[in-house]
């Protein structure tokens, strides 16, 4: 069932999700500062947002300098692939522990190997020494983000404070990409690698310590077989692919674009030390020029939910994305390959959401989660494959020219890749209005946008005539409604509990929530449109996202409200 608060409470909820998204990061950061532990759990992973970036580029930078880029494509290779290999283990650990004391142990083992790292660095230990403890650095920091965010939404007293927290560590991110690179490049020009893992060593402690004192619960999991439900009825994904050329097209140029990505890492550290020769400090702000794009492109990216081709987007992204690259043969000054790789970066970001957003509305739910999946297997191994393939590129052509084959590349993958972008977009659903009215339940508002894309693609217009009953109490629950038009009354064992739901209300979670039958009637007083959500699609949504939590919150309150 819905939120029963007055009609004024449910617009001031909503109100706070709206003005918490409009109104940026100033706003984020007023909202979460009133909540002592949360803005202490935010202020650790600030931390780690930058030393997790800075710790990537000292390891970069130290490996160039003892070994070239062959060295440093190959040391880029073995922190990627254990990493993903690993990720799970550590989210399992997240699952089997109290927020509080995953995040504390991820950041002091984070500190642990970080401080292994600076030894190594010190007493110049045998490469393949640093070589190993940079792979373990690597792996434990990507434990960290599945328990912060679960965390967040737990430290959070309302919807607008939890989609605030939300907010502001996605901005947060977007920042370390930027602010860690530049800090390890300066430090690395002025201690070396030593100093550089060294304060990141510090900074993981300092996020660790932090979170002193919280007390936080173990996670819950989802009432429902969710999981069961979902791979009994998902197809195969080999078949699926194969049935469906144009969807195999985009996962290539997915691993293409993500290959690019692993080579202007190298392409970057190179061209600093051989075209600008300026060295680490130089090497440290080229690589932060393209998360600084990054912020951009991400931000100009939410105007895509109303967008209905999607695949000019994407092309005029590769092309973007390529354009700059193909000066940087003439740049000789750090500014302006500054101001190139950071248009470069923008692009990046802006092209990545416009193709998950495009794979999303062309996907059937049954197979998103496995297409998903595969997303995330052709990023790792486009990262790795442009680390692995960049030092022969760099000595073929050197850097300058390297950016300029990059960028081309970029250009024919944007023409190639046109008849399957097509196909994709023809077969796609979009609705921004029903996005707009799915967005307006308090819950679902901490959703992702492509989270709530994802319902409003496979959700149901359904129209019911005055007087007809949408979910009878005591029957199973098989689906959640959001009304779009029409009014509808609430009633418990045949009594008017005068809750009157409207435009944009939502109800039947609680049984979905919960696996247990209706536990009210509800009857609609005039004709009514409303959409209905399939329940494995709600519950596989809604599971493990930030509106989970308040949403059995609110149902928690359902109930005491029913048995009073």
């Amino acid at each position: 069932m819905k939120s029963w608060t007055s009609g004024a409470g449910r617009d001031r909820l909503r109100g706070e999700v709206t003005k918490t998204e409009g109104r940026g990061v100033a706003r984020s950061l007023s909202a979460v500062a009133a909540n002592g532990p949360l803005l202490r759990l935010q202020a650790a992973y600030g931390l780690f947002t930058i030393y997790e970036m800075g710790l990537w580029v000292v390891i970069l930078l130290w490996a160039y300098s003892a070994g070239g880029a062959p060295l440093a494509g190959l040391v880029a290779v073995l922190q990627l692939v254990p990493a993903a290999v690993l990720a799970p283990v550590g989210g399992r650990l997240a699952d089997r522990l109290p927020y509080d004391v995953a995040l504390r142990a991820g950041y002091l083992a984070q500190g642990a190997t970080m401080g292994l790292l600076a030894v190594v660095f010190a007493v110049h230990a045998p490469t393949a020494v640093g070589v190993a403890a940079a792979v373990a650095s690597c792996v434990v920091i990507a434990w960290t983000r599945p328990a912060h965010y679960a965390a967040a939404v737990e430290l959070a007293s309302s919807p607008g404070e939890a989609a605030a927290a939300n907010s502001l560590s996605g901005t947060m991110e977007s920042a370390g990409y930027f602010v860690g690179p530049l800090l390890a490049g300066i430090g690395a020009a002025v201690g070396g690698p030593t100093l550089g893992a060294a304060v990141c060593a510090v900074a993981a402690c300092a996020a660790a310590a932090l979170l002193t004192g919280l007390r936080l619960g173990r996670p819950q999991p989802a009432s429902g077989d969710v999981r069961g439900a979902d791979a009994g009825a998902a197809p195969r994904v080999l078949p699926a692919l194969a049935r469906r050329p144009a969807l195999a097209a985009l996962l290539l140029v997915v691993g293409a674009v993500f290959l690019v990505e692993g080579a202007l890492e190298l392409l970057a550290v190179a061209f600093a030390h051989t075209v600008l020769g300026r060295g680490q400090a130089a090497a440290g702000l080229l690589l932060a020029a393209a998360g600084l794009g990054g912020v951009l492109g991400a931000a100009g990216a939410v105007l895509l939910a109303r967008v209905r081709r999607l695949w000019l987007a994407v092309c005029g992204g590769l092309v973007l994305m390529g354009a700059p690259l193909t000066v940087m043969s003439v740049v000789r000054a750090v500014p302006a390959a500054v101001v190139v790789l950071a248009v470069s970066g923008m692009a990046a970001a802006f092209l990545s959401v416009a193709g998950i957003t495009l794979m999303e509305r062309a996907v059937p739910d049954v197979l998103l989660g496995r297409i998903l999946g595969l997303r995330e297997s052709a990023m790792l191994a486009g990262l790795a494959a442009g680390a692995a393939v960049t030092p022969a590129l760099l000595r073929a052509v050197g850097p300058a020219h390297g950016y300029a084959v990059v960028g081309v590349g970029l250009w024919v993958l944007a023409v190639a890749a046109i008849p399957a972008l097509l196909s994709l977009d023809a077969a796609g659903v979009h609705r921004p209005e029903l996005v707009a009215l799915l967005r307006g339940v308090d819950f679902l508002a901490l959703l992702e946008v492509s989270s709530v894309e994802r319902l409003a693609h496979s959700a149901v217009r359904t129209e019911v005539e005055a007087g007809a009953a949408v979910v009878v109490q005591g029957e199973p629950g098989d689906a959640y409604y959001v009304v779009e038009t029409g009014q509808l009354l609430v009633s418990v064992a045949g009594q008017d509990t005068r809750v009157v739901l409207g435009a944009g209300d939502g109800f039947g979670e609680i049984a979905l929530l919960r696996a247990v039958p209706r536990t009210a009637t509800v009857t609609a007083i005039t004709a009514c449109l409303l959409w209905r959500v399939d329940r494995d699609l709600f519950l596989a949504t809604v599971a493990g996202s930030a509106g989970h939590d308040v949403a059995q919150r609110q149902v928690d309150a359902q109930l005491r409200r029913l048995s009073a």
